[in-house]
């Protein structure tokens, strides 16, 4: 595992040089970083340090949203051909597609929603502490200073939650009047 690390910091490094070398790089995020003023100009070892923790934070996360969403759109034709038709609508070519563009689609927002739903990157749960008094949750009086949480798969595939828990429905972000109690 440690050499796994210690590669993962090499690759990172190298790939910060090449960026650093560009005479005319690509905008991007990263790009902020660098050029920034103030608080938001980093130094060359900031950016490596920086770099290390944003490809490993995002890269596990986006890979099983994106897996889920794949999922979910090849084994429900409706809501594939849907999206597939607000897509073509909207777009003329591939080169007015941005994140921004993107953004705009209402369709695309509710199947990513409902794709972090079903698939939720994240299955662990977001712990809180009940306060040193304790607490009452649902009822029941927990003492002060517990570590309580949900699952997040728990929460999103309980009919008291969502109606029709088991069922991929993007319509339900879309403020269509069967979803309104979720």
């Amino acid at each position: 595992m440690q050499q796994q690390a210690l590669e993962h910091k090499r690759l990172t490094r190298e790939k910060i040089g090449k960026r650093l070398a560009l005479k005319d790089p690509r905008p991007n995020f990263f790009q902020g970083l660098i050029t920034g003023t103030g608080d938001w100009r980093l130094g060359r070892e900031q950016l490596e340090n920086n770099g290390e923790f944003i490809t490993m934070a995002g890269s596990e996360t986006t890979a099983s949203l994106l897996g889920g969403a794949v999922y979910q759109l090849t084994t429900n034709p409706r809501v594939m051909a849907k999206l597939v038709d607000e897509i073509i609508a909207t777009f003329k070519n591939e080169g007015e597609i941005t994140l921004v563009s993107a953004g705009g689609l209402p369709y695309l927002c509710a199947v990513t929603e409902e794709s972090l739903r079903t698939f939720p990157p994240g299955t662990n749960t977001q712990p809180r502490s009940t306060p040193s008094e304790g607490n009452v949750i649902l009822g029941d009086h927990i003492p002060g200073n517990i570590v309580v949480g949900i699952p997040h798969h728990a929460m999103y595939y309980t009919e008291a939650n969502f109606k029709r828990a088991h069922e991929f429905i993007p319509e339900r972000w879309m403020n269509d009047p069967e979803f309104a109690s979720d």
